[in-house]
């Protein structure tokens, strides 16, 4: 036991002496509860939310005194203020149709629609299906006349939601919360009127996604980043532990031809990660591809390029295999937690928010996304793809001046 304890002081011994050790053991836990906290802090907010109003309001009806009685309610505009406010921000707009473009160009997350005649149609509906004779207006009764009514027409009884499902959580929260902006309309009603079927959603993407179909992309993009940062530091530091580095330096090979067969290498073995994720997903859990494989796969070897140069500026700072492993919670912490992985970027505060945006494994995930689910090509990634470019480029100039540099020295 003596002599146990004798060998335990000793590693903390080193350990306080590596200061690399020390801050990856301090910083760590403290990084991982702090990003934890606020990027699953709630729920998504701030959702683009397209809106078309089209209901005049008021609703009339024929009576057994004579007289025809007039409600004055504009149902459209009570479910539009029903709308949380916290989660979407509306935007007005003309019609279904504009709803839609909206939507398919990834402008909004979804979009209500409520047709001109809402109001008057919903509320004829609502009396023909509960046979309610009396109604009260200004504390006077009023008694319908059921047999006109039952004639009038309901076919606008309805309002249209469209949805951007190729994130199912997103997609699901704003299904929800249309219905419960439904159920607030209702409780205003100055009757007693109660049928299903009044929202009509339809998928503009993602029609029949499952949460495999959200959550592979993210996966693929993730795992490529951990494997290829990690395979890249570690190849390097073990090369230049080993003298194989100093020798490759003194033969006639240039720096700029050993970060390209780096690049070339883990590009290669990307790819390989990729084709076993994709079929894994589609063979094992049924995932369904609406887009392009190869402009998937293609789009992956773009992201692994990037991130094997960051894995050779990280290797510069790593004296040994030990300190290499060190660096890699660095990266795999803020980029699991701030990639939109297994959490909507949308549910993360506002201060957050632009981390996200500086760490490419959100255009990774964001781009086979779109290609997976919505079946979008090169001219609906662009942004995704310029990121990714700019991300490799600078990353292969930053390595070409690393290796230059430590051949030199």
């Amino acid at each position: 036991m003596n002599r146990a304890v004798v060998i335990a002081i000793n590693i903390l011994r080193q350990i306080k002496n590596d200061r690399r050790t020390v801050g990856m053991i301090v910083v760590t836990p403290i990084l991982v509860m702090v990003l934890f906290g606020y990027a699953f802090a709630g729920e998504p907010h701030d959702l683009q939310l397209a809106i078309a109003n089209e209901d005049v309001g008021s609703a009339s009806f024929p009576t057994l005194e004579g007289p025809v009685v007039t409600l004055p309610l504009n149902l459209g505009r009570i479910m539009v203020d029903s709308i949380d406010g916290e989660t979407f921000a509306k935007t007005s707009t003309d019609n279904l149709e504009s709803i839609r473009q909206m939507i398919s160009d990834g402008r909004a997350w979804g979009g209500l629609h409520i047709p001109s005649n809402f109001t008057q149609h919903f509320i004829t509906k609502g009396f023909q299906i509960t046979n309610q004779a009396v109604i009260m207006i200004g504390g006077t009764p009023y008694h319908l006349n059921l047999t006109q009514i039952r004639s009038m027409p309901t076919d606008q009884a309805y309002m249209a939601t469209l949805v951007d499902n190729s994130n199912t959580q997103v997609g699901s929260l704003v299904q929800r919360k249309m219905q419960e902006a439904f159920s607030s309309m209702m409780a205003q009603l100055p009757v007693n009127l109660s049928f299903s079927g009044v929202i009509q959603t339809t998928f503009v993407y993602g029609t029949n996604a499952k949460f495999i179909d959200f959550f592979a992309p993210g996966i693929m993009s993730f795992v490529i980043t951990i494997i290829t940062i990690m395979l890249t530091i570690v190849s390097i530091v073990r090369e230049r532990t080993n003298g194989t580095m100093e020798r490759i330096f003194a033969s006639p090979t240039r720096p700029h031809e050993v970060v390209l067969g780096y690049m070339i290498a883990f590009s290669l073995i990307s790819l390989v990660q990729s084709c076993l994720l994709l079929g894994s997903a589609i063979l094992l859990f049924n995932m369904t591809i609406q887009g392009s494989v190869l402009l998937a796969l293609g789009f992956v070897v773009l992201y692994a390029i990037g991130v094997q140069g960051l894995g050779t500026l990280l290797s510069t700072v790593a004296r040994n295999e030990f300190q290499a492993i060190q660096l890699v919670p660095l990266v795999f912490v803020p980029f699991m937690l701030l990639g939109g992985i297994f959490w909507p970027i949308e549910a993360m505060p506002a201060f957050i928010r632009p981390l996200s945006s500086v760490i490419p494994l959100t255009y990774a995930a964001e781009g086979l996304r779109s290609i997976v689910i919505r079946g979008w090509g090169p001219a609906e990634i662009w942004k995704d793809l310029v990121a990714l470019g700019i991300f490799a480029v600078v990353m292969i100039l930053a390595g070409f001046a690393v290796t230059k540099k430590r051949a030199r020295g």
